[in-house]
């Protein structure tokens, strides 16, 4: 069964690359990534900042990862890649076995996809920077008394100071890529389960659904342990945040997605594959 789930997906991941969605949401990505990692070597000065620096301050707002995530979702938008061949390889390969690829696709599209955001980042800051565990003078710069000019002039949104002090930086970087990568993915599962017995993106709705009230939540202060965005962030985890934890994090989105994979199985074995939602051509 595993060499059928390999097999599938290497195909279907292969496919998506000539796919001019797949293409425009990772160039989206990394621009992104690059630009605002730009405003951040902009503000340094040319001093040298830490590898993590970069992604850490473009995931600490989620605002900012708002545009990020936008990229991912663009990407993962036709799952579950339904196309009029799907129901014969269902027969051949087995419903289970086919589930199981379109799951591991989701899930190296995601690590692979922020992993190109990280080099976003990374190449902005070029010939500046430092893979050591420390944080940069620049960093406490910028999240200490300079905040104000980085807002105002370089357009760089801080998060809480307390993240220095709590993590070290390459602990801190860890922590936000498994949290967006959690977070991102737990989206994609909830697309998956929505669109497999609709001819209507009805799951990329819920998911676009689900961040708007996660910002919400964000905005008024209500909910916030519960809001499957804040848990993405990592500076809502920090001493005296509403979210105790990151292991708290983990395990609500490790709770949710199993969940959601459950449905999903269950929901396969009624679903009409001619009426899912589809591949398209772009």
């Amino acid at each position: 069964m595993y060499k059928g789930v390999g097999t599938l997906f290497y195909i279907k991941f292969r496919q998506e690359w000539e796919k001019i969605r797949v293409i425009a949401g990772y160039a989206a990505g990394f621009l992104c990534a690059f630009l605002y990692a730009y405003a951040f070597r902009r503000f340094a000065g040319g001093e040298s900042v830490q590898g993590g620096e970069g992604f850490l301050l473009l995931m600490g707002n989620y605002f900012q990862m708002s545009f990020v995530l936008l990229g991912f979702l663009v990407v993962v938008s036709d799952i579950p890649l339904v196309d009029s061949l799907t129901p014969l390889v269902i027969l051949r390969s087995g419903r289970k076995s086919w589930i199981l690829s379109m799951l591991s696709y989701l899930f190296g599209q995601t690590v692979l996809y922020y992993g190109i955001v990280f080099l976003g980042t990374a190449a902005a800051n070029v010939g500046n920077l430092q893979f050591t565990n420390v944080w940069s003078e620049s960093m406490e710069m910028l999240l200490g008394p300079a905040h104000l000019l980085a807002m105002e002039e370089y357009g760089i949104s801080v998060f809480d100071s307390q993240v220095l002090s709590a993590w070290k930086p390459w602990m801190a970087f860890l922590h936000s890529f498994l949290l967006i990568c959690c977070y991102s993915f737990f989206l994609a599962l909830v697309m998956f389960l929505g669109n497999l017995d609709s001819s209507h993106p009805w799951g990329s709705m819920t998911a676009i659904g689900i961040h708007f009230v996660g910002v919400l939540f964000i905005k008024t202060g209500y909910g916030v342990k519960y809001s499957f965005l804040a848990n993405a962030v990592l500076e809502f985890h920090t001493e005296g945040k509403i979210i105790p934890s990151v292991t708290f994090s983990y395990l609500l989105f490790l709770l949710c997605g199993a969940c959601i994979t459950y449905l999903i199985f269950v929901v396969s074995k009624k679903t009409d594959y001619k009426c899912s939602n589809g591949d398209r051509m772009w």
